[in-house]
């Protein structure tokens, strides 16, 4: 008897195992992401940087933010060991939840004058300033109060986020849009870009396709109409700015990476700012750009490195990139534009 018990508790333990087994067997298994690739630097020639900046990255979009917005997060590949790190753009305030239906027609806007203050205007720092444009509705759509002129990028010099039009255009016509500004307290250059909203929330401006801004440029001098001082010489000055996107357009399935690469020439020694920057046309887009990276230079030039910054869009959008040097002089690449409609 003892010996049949023993073969039975034998059979029964195996048997329990067995199904364990069986059970453990079934289970999901748990993925792991693989890590992401570190961001790596192209320079041309050889001359490494001998100080970068480092920043924190931002926080995430908080989760009912990240579900109602189309994002898009970047990674820059820039020079040497710099860490460049997220920071969130703040969209442009989009029209009220009662603003009117807009019109089924099309909105475009042609630059006819600077009214005030021609680009390379010289003014004292703090000094207050009305910049004044004249403007021509190209578009079938009349302009009205709902539409407003709107800040996009660049630097705002005190203005509002947005000035609504004072009146009716009718297409055909032109109108004169103004800006109560006050010029930068430091010395240097500066530039705004504003561009029009119309009465559904959309950006629109001037060129044939609408989506280029109108702006303004302004020299921050000692007194007004002092230029400003010369460059030292020897001291670092970046010549030329070029950016291009690997495919202007696609229409497939998201997320979509895009990658912006960008080339910088300067001469001499001292440090380059420089940061990639974006608008949208699709109202409360939110774009995830890196900080600005320093890259600081010893030798005496010229030379010409390369940047590259990756996008990945998870819904449908449209935009313009730019890169943008901020020191030691302000030069900005020729903007490139970009569209993505996703499909399933």
């Amino acid at each position: 008897m003892i010996g049949v018990f023993s073969r039975k508790l034998v059979l029964t333990i195996v048997l329990a195992l067995a199904l364990a087994g069986c059970r453990l067997g079934g289970a999901a298994p748990t993925q792991t992401a693989a890590p992401s690739p570190q961001p790596s630097a192209t320079l041309t020639p050889a001359d490494t940087p001998t100080t970068v900046s480092t920043v924190t990255p931002a926080p995430p979009l908080a989760a009912a933010t990240a579900t109602a917005l189309a994002t898009a997060t970047a990674s820059p590949i820039a020079p040497s060991s710099s860490t460049p790190g997220a920071t969130t753009g703040t969209p442009v305030a989009g029209p009220s939840a009662t603003a009117a239906t807009q019109a089924a027609g099309t909105d475009k806007a042609d630059f006819v004058a600077d009214v005030t203050v021609p680009d390379g205007t010289t003014f004292t720092a703090g000094q207050a300033f009305v910049k004044t444009w004249q403007l021509k509705n190209s578009g079938t759509n009349t302009w009205t109060s709902s539409y407003a002129l709107v800040f996009v990028r660049g630097d705002q010099m005190g203005g509002p986020a947005s000035v609504p039009l004072s009146g009716t255009v009718a297409p055909g016509a032109t109108t004169e849009v103004s800006l109560s500004l006050t010029a930068p307290n430091k010395l240097g250059t500066f530039i705004g870009f504003w561009m029009l909203r119309n009465a559904a929330g959309k950006l629109f401006g001037i060129s044939a396709d609408a989506n280029q801004p109108v702006y303004l440029k302004v020299i921050v001098g000692a007194a007004a109409g002092t230029p400003l001082p010369t460059a030292v010489p020897g001291a670092i000055t970046v010549t030329a700015v070029t950016l291009s996107v690997d495919q202007a357009s696609f229409t497939g399935a998201c997320p979509r990476t895009y990658t912006f690469s960008g080339t910088l020439t300067s001469s001499g020694a001292g440090t380059v700012s420089y940061r990639l920057e974006a608008s949208s046309d699709k109202p409360g887009f939110v774009f995830a750009l890196p900080a600005a990276v320093n890259s600081t230079f010893t030798g005496a030039g010229p030379r010409t490195f390369s940047v590259s910054y990756q996008l990945q869009f998870t819904g449908s959008v449209g935009g313009q990139a730019v890169l943008h040097v901020l020191t030691p002089n302000d030069l900005s690449s020729t903007k490139v534009s970009f569209s993505l409609t996703c499909q399933p």
